[in-house]
């Protein structure tokens, strides 16, 4: 009996030394640091970059100086309730949205292959398309059966131009009979669309061709020769090429299917109310409300299964994405594209949350992991910043006594750098007494073994 107790517990100790998954380095309070998240944090820091052997003294000093204190502001945060604030509640809606749907999150992961293939023959058939450019005309239109139409009326003698003038809606071409201005090789338009182009003979018309924007009708009006180096000195870039178009057509078509799926629409009638109010001034991006009829205010522009945004919804949402993200809201065809890109994260997060991908453990450590930053950010400025008094008499007097610092800078930079300066040290002196408080107050606990683990595992990581 006793020889058999023995090996049960020789077993579970073999057992759980072996284990691979994360584990405890810090407590703080209710607050825990797993090995997972301060891997992923400690090996983007300069430190790790500077070693290459890590000590377990070394690891649980930078335990004590860079987690530690994070801790203690998160649990009093979560004490007080912060995780309730409306401010942190929309920041981590905003976050929970973009860790589901950017292009290395697990949407993406679940829909788009991991890889995708390129044959010789396909290279050469590129390469060949390269030694010749074209110029083509097209009709686009939003419904097949309006192309097939169309198509049916140009094979009946219809003229090409006449058609394109009055039903195309790229109305960038459709006033010039539909001509695409400049010619162009392979790589430049999706690959459907070219491939139905360059398969054309000249004066021959495609049958209507699907993408992302529409159906389209293609008519090729020239072909020419050009010069390309051989294909043995091409292979590897039309290779990698090849590989990027494909992909990128493949998550194009899949948020194209999306798009149908969620049926989004766009009231065009509201294009010319909201391009009239748009405004682009010193770098600044913006839609004007107080220039919009206030009847169509509440009127739905964009709408998709389930949700959408009326005409001030939407102006709202424009008016808050960052500059660098917004385009121009001018010209039809450019404004619904923007239109459409805006709300395809949209689309993106519902399908991610029909296929339960919010429940999936990685992500939802991950927007714990938000969410705990958040409420202790909050928390440190509570506790802190609110705190923080300072009077243009104290101003004044560090500027009269501090003035050579400052006789290069206007009188308005000088007062903004002194009360960045002396904000900072007002922070400093009240954050040692607070963060004292607060160490009395909630139990902090070291797992020195698991830290002795991870300084092990960081070495071997680093040296190989």
């Amino acid at each position: 009996m006793k020889l058999r107790l023995l090996i049960f517990l020789l077993f579970v100790i073999v057992l759980s030394c072996g284990q691979k998954g994360p584990y405890k380095l810090l407590e703080v309070g209710p607050q825990t640091l797993r090995s997972d998240s301060f891997e992923k944090r400690f090996i983007r820091s300069s430190k790790f970059n500077q070693n290459k052997v890590f000590s377990s003294d070394q690891i649980k000093a930078v335990l004590e100086e860079k987690e530690v204190e994070k801790m203690l502001f998160t649990a009093e945060g979560y004490d007080l309730n912060l995780h309730l604030n409306k401010e942190i509640k929309e920041n981590l809606e905003f976050e929970k949205k973009k860790r589901l749907t950017h292009s290395k999150g697990p949407l993406f992961k679940k829909l788009v292959p991991d890889s995708f293939s390129v044959s010789d023959e396909e290279i050469k058939a590129f390469h060949d398309d390269l030694n010749r450019e074209i110029k083509v005309a097209h009709i686009l239109v939003e419904q097949q059966s309006l192309a097939d139409s169309l198509y049916e009326l140009i094979k009946k003698g219809e003229s090409f131009a006449s058609l394109a003038a009055n039903f195309s809606t790229d109305f960038t071409t459709a006033s010039d009979s539909g001509i695409i201005q400049n010619y162009f090789t392979r790589g430049r338009f999706e690959m459907d669309f070219e491939s139905a182009a360059f398969d054309l003979e000249k004066g021959d018309v495609s049958k209507p061709v699907e993408t992302i924007y529409g159906y389209h009708i293609i008519k090729l009006l020239d072909s020419r020769e050009r010069q390309t180096a051989p294909l043995s000195e091409m292979t590897a870039g039309l290779r990698k090429t090849l590989l990027q178009t494909k992909e990128q057509e493949y998550i194009q078509k899949t948020l194209h299917r999306l798009h149908q799926k969620y049926n989004l629409t766009i009231d065009e009638q509201y294009f010319d109310d909201i391009s009239r109010a748009y405004r682009e001034e010193l770098g600044k991006k913006e839609v004007l409300l107080k220039q919009i009829d206030t009847e169509i205010l509440s009127e739905p522009f964009i709408q998709w299964q389930g949700g959408g945004w009326t005409v001030q919804a939407f102006v709202h949402q424009y008016n808050s994405m960052p500059v660098y993200t917004k385009s121009a809201l001018k010209g039809r065809v450019k404004f619904k594209d923007f239109c459409i890109r805006m709300a395809t994260p949209e689309l993106m997060y519902r399908e991610a949350l029909r296929l339960g991908l919010d429940k999936q453990d990685p992500y939802r450590r991950e927007i714990q992991s938000i969410r705990d930053h958040l409420v202790g950010e909050k928390c440190r400025e509570e506790l802190i910043y609110s705190r923080i008094v300072l009077t243009d008499r104290e101003m004044e007097s560090y500027y009269n006594d501090n003035f050579e610092k400052f006789e290069f800078f206007t009188k308005d930079r000088a007062m903004e750098l002194i009360k960045n300066q002396l904000v900072s040290d007002k922070a400093r002196a009240l954050e040692s007494s607070v963060i004292s408080d607060l160490k009395a107050k909630y139990k902090i606990r070291f797992y020195d073994k698991n830290i002795s683990r991870m300084a092990k595992h960081l070495t071997k990581r680093k040296t190989g």
